[in-house]
Formats: structure tokens, C-alpha cells, sequence
């Protein structure tokens, strides 16, 4: 038992000696520490609460530099670089397509289009910033509008550039309706004369009447003749020269032939000359001799168209009737043909006794006179 006893002691002696020993190594450990750390004593005090950021410091690892990533973002540009390579403001197109210009405002020419993404170089803008001055990878100089691109600076922070004198503009020529035209064939005539009327640049499918008149603003309200245009604004008409106006007045000089619509907004004038076929008047009678109650056919030939006439009874040429015993017109060719009965009497009721007894024709303002010769028997009257 006593040797039980002694072993027990010995062993507890043993431990109790390991542990002091330990302990004191740990203290022994930290002094070095501190002294190794701090290099002076005179600070060891201050080092009561060691941690394990000290304790790696000093194993003295060389310092690791940190390295800047790159940017996460290919289309930002940095104020220093463009995506030409070229350093200082830039932009990129934002639009799918963008006009470069050789000033700022449309109305200058555009010099070519610039595609959506394309960049370029910013060298200056307007001082409203609505225009900048850019400068392409081919060196092309010219103006962008502000509103279709990016750029990478404030667009006031680039100089205010001047802008190129506008091109000359030419006044664009206005673009009027033809002018309507009209041609006739012939130009000239006379009563009866068929007439050629052909129109051009009116407006299509539209009615063209022709009237006639004395001058401008002097027509006549008839129509002679009227004709819807085609596709082309253009219509002939066909019609036969009057004899008068219809006012009943001869027509008696040139002519001017109206082709207007019928609200007179498109119109052209043609002139058509008066051209009188030559007037020689004459008288045929048939029978060319009578007496009392012969019916004597009488035809003028050669008198003015259309004009008023006179059949007299005379003694000669220049000396009968005042009064006509037939009146009538001529045609359109100064002819007529009409008939008397022979008289026993003048008009102032003296008996006829001449066997020479002249037939005359005579315009109304006897300007034109034209007789013939009838042997005339009369009936001698005896008194009882």
C-alpha cells in the first residue's frame, strides 16, 4: 500500500512539473514576440491585447499591389479615347441612319449618311447646342444634328464653331397650267365660210364654246358650237361663218373667235379676217319685155351678202322710184331672185308711157344700184 501511496505522489509531482513547465514556455513565447514586433521595449507594455492580424503581420509577407479591372461596358468611351482611337470628345450615332451635313441646319447640302453606331470625333458646336461639328475616321469634316447622337461630353463644354455661309439657293420656278391655245383654218373668209376650230391645254373633259366678237370683253352671248374636251384638254369644232350678229347687224369687219368653258376660266382668242367676195352688181329679167299685168322674174346677182335691196321702176338708171315696189335681202352670196308685176302707173299715179322701162336693184343705203333695160308696151288710153 505504502508503495501504491508513493507511486501516486510521484506521478502527481510529474504532472504538476510538465504543467509549470508549459506555462512558462507560453509566457517565454509571447515575450519574444513583442520584443521581435516592436523593437523596443519601452512599448512592450503597450502590447496587453495581442490578435491574430498582429501575428500575421509578422511574418513580413510581401505587399500585394492591387490591378484595376477593365470596364464592364464596350460602348462607354472614356473622355480621353474614342472608338477610332482618337482621343477627346466623341459620339456615336444613335438613329438608324443620320445625315452629315456641310452646316447646321437642313438647309444645307448633305455631304453623306452616316449609319446607326457609326462614331466621330466632336470639334465643336452652335450656340443653341442643337448642331455639332464632327470630324469622321475618313477625316470628312462636316455638322450633325445633336438630337440623333451620343457623345461622351456635355455638348455645351465644346467651343462654339462658325458656321459656313449658306449655299446660294434658286428660287424654285413655279409650276403654272399650260395656256389654253386655239387655232382656226382658214383665217380668212366671208359669210358662209365653213370654219376650223381646234383647242389644246384646256382642262380635260370639259365643254369649250365658241362665240364670236368685235375685241376683248365684246362677245356675243350665242354659241355657236361647243365640244367636250378629251383627256388631253384639247376638241375640235366645225361651224359655218354667220352673216350677221344676233343682234340682226351685219358683220362687216374682222372677227375675233372666242374658245372659253362655259364659266369663261380658261379661254384663247383667234382673229378670223372679213374678206367681202368683190361686189359687182347686175340684173337679169326674164322676160326682158311686157306689158301691163307681166309677171317679170328679177335676179340681182353680185350684191353684198346678206343685205337689204329694192326692186324700182325708172325711167333710166339714176332716175326712178323713190319708194321699191318689192324689198328682200340677199343671201349669203349676195344673190336673189324675186319677181314683179308691171304697173300702168308710176308711183305717183301718172300713167306709164315710156317703152323704155328700166328694172333697178338697189341696196337700202343705195351704195350698190344695178338695172336692166324692159321693153315695156303701154296702153294708150282715148278719151270720148
Amino acid at each position: 500500500m505504502q508503495n501504491l501511496r508513493e507511486n501516486r505522489d510521484l506521478l502527481l509531482l510529474g504532472g504538476g512539473m510538465i504543467t509549470i513547465i508549459f506555462i512558462c514556455g507560453c509566457f517565454t513565447l509571447i515575450g519574444l514576440v513583442l520584443v521581435m514586433s516592436n523593437g523596443d521595449d519601452k512599448n512592450v507594455t503597450n502590447a496587453q491585447q495581442p490578435t491574430p492580424v498582429i501575428l500575421i503581420a509578422t511574418t513580413q509577407a510581401p505587399a500585394i499591389t492591387p490591378t484595376r479591372l477593365p470596364s464592364a461596358t464596350p460602348t462607354t468611351q472614356s473622355s480621353s479615347e474614342n472608338n477610332n482611337g482618337n482621343t477627346g470628345p466623341s459620339a456615336s450615332v444613335v438613329s438608324g441612319t443620320l445625315n452629315l451635313r456641310t452646316g447646321p441646319g437642313v438647309a444645307y447640302p448633305i455631304v453623306q449618311a452616316l449609319s446607326g453606331g457609326q462614331t466621330m470625333k466632336l470639334t465643336g458646336r452652335t450656340s443653341d447646342n442643337a448642331w455639332v461639328q464632327v470630324q469622321l475616321s475618313n477625316n470628312a469634316i462636316g455638322w450633325v444634328s445633336t438630337s440623333y447622337i451620343e457623345a461622351n461630353v456635355t455638348i455645351s463644354s465644346l467651343p462654339v464653331a462658325s458656321a459656313p455661309p449658306l449655299p446660294p439657293t434658286t428660287a424654285p420656278t413655279a409650276t403654272t397650267a399650260a395656256t389654253p391655245q386655239i387655232s382656226i383654218n382658214p383665217t380668212i373668209g366671208y359669210v358662209g365660210t365653213p370654219v376650223t376650230v381646234s383647242v389644246t391645254n384646256f382642262p380635260a373633259n370639259t365643254q369649250v364654246e365658241i362665240h364670236l366678237g368685235l375685241g376683248p370683253n365684246q362677245y356675243s352671248s350665242e354659241t355657236l358650237v361647243s365640244a367636250t374636251t378629251n383627256g388631253s384638254g384639247a376638241v375640235t369644232m366645225t361651224f359655218n361663218m354667220p352673216a350677221e350678229w344676233t343682234r340682226g347687224a351685219p358683220i362687216t369687219s374682222a372677227i375675233n373667235i372666242l374658245a372659253a368653258t362655259s364659266n369663261y376660266s380658261h379661254s384663247a382668242i383667234a382673229t378670223f379676217s372679213w374678206n367681202p367676195p368683190l361686189v359687182r352688181p347686175t340684173v337679169f329679167l326674164s322676160p326682158e319685155q311686157g306689158t301691163v299685168g307681166t309677171v317679170v322674174s328679177v335676179q340681182l346677182v353680185g350684191f353684198p351678202p346678206n343685205t337689204d335691196f329694192g326692186i324700182h321702176l325708172g325711167r333710166s338708171e339714176s332716175n326712178y322710184d323713190a319708194s321699191a315696189w318689192v324689198v328682200g335681202r340677199t343671201d349669203l352670196n349676195g344673190n336673189v331672185t324675186t319677181v314683179i308685176t308691171l304697173p300702168p302707173n308710176w308711183q305717183d299715179g301718172t300713167p306709164i308711157t315710156t317703152s323704155d322701162l328700166y328694172i333697178v336693184g338697189a341696196t337700202t343705203d343705195k351704195k350698190f344700184v344695178a338695172s336692166r333695160k324692159l321693153v315695156y308696151t303701154y296702153t294708150v288710153q282715148t278719151l270720148e
